[in-house]
């Protein structure tokens, strides 16, 4: 059935994570229509079919979702052609990985992967903060950082990779940066707002770091947000 939307191009050979994908997409409204490739080599061969290498004359999707780690072609492979082809680099390119690695985290964004994902969770978090008071958990290197400092609120960064408390200190020296584990710190106040930016998916108990934060929110009006 043709559909007015354009596709959004999901590479990823894990077949738990594919199907959250949908899951996901689908309980937020999205009416495009998902495609799945099990390989970086896969999707390639459709990306450049959609851009007339091909008979079909398909459209190019409207975004595509990346994991790092696949067969075959991975997905750094695939980022570094895409922003090498002129007919392929204007395509927003979201990398998804379990991997908290700094390497992979700075190697993915210095090839060219999108944190226009990033900015869209701020826009839509914004209108929802409260108080006077943040806790930003896992800023990484601090793309939402950059945004939330523009709330004016009094902002607490939680991060476990000391090069990153290095650059965030140096950038946003209006802010505090504590280095530690989301499992080990200890706050000694309350917090009006806390954002929790990708990181239940990389911690080992999230039931356990939602139990915490929830301890750490400011009674009665204290507000959780997770991306």
């Amino acid at each position: 059935m043709e559909t007015k939307y354009r596709t959004i191009a999901v590479a990823d050979d894990d077949r738990d994570d594919r199907e959250l994908t949908r899951e996901a997409f689908s309980e937020v409204g999205s009416q495009n229509p998902i495609t799945f490739f099990n390989d970086g080599a896969e999707l390639l061969d459709y990306l450049n079919e959609c851009a007339g290498n091909g008979a079909s004359g398909a459209k190019l999707p409207a975004m595509i979702l990346l994991d790092l780690n696949m067969p075959r072609v991975d997905g750094r492979q695939v980022l570094q052609h895409i922003r090498a082809d002129r007919r392929l680099q204007h395509l927003p390119v979201v990398v998804m990985s379990t991997s908290r690695s700094d390497r992979d985290i700075k190697d993915s964004y210095s090839a060219g992967a999108n944190s226009a994902t990033i900015k869209y969770s701020f826009k839509v978090a914004h209108r929802s903060l409260v108080g006077e008071t943040l806790l930003e958990l896992g800023p990484a290197e601090g793309v939402m950082t950059e945004l939330l400092v523009t709330t004016g609120k009094r902002i607490t960064v939680v991060e476990g990779s000391g090069s990153f408390c290095g650059s965030l200190r140096s950038r946003f020296p209006q802010i505090e940066v504590v280095h530690a584990l989301f499992e080990e710190f200890e706050p000694a106040q309350s917090y009006d707002n806390i954002i929790l930016g990708h990181v239940l998916e990389h911690v080992q108990d999230p039931v356990e770091i939602l139990t915490r934060a929830r301890r750490w929110l400011t009674p009665g009006t204290g507000r959780i947000f997770g991306a």
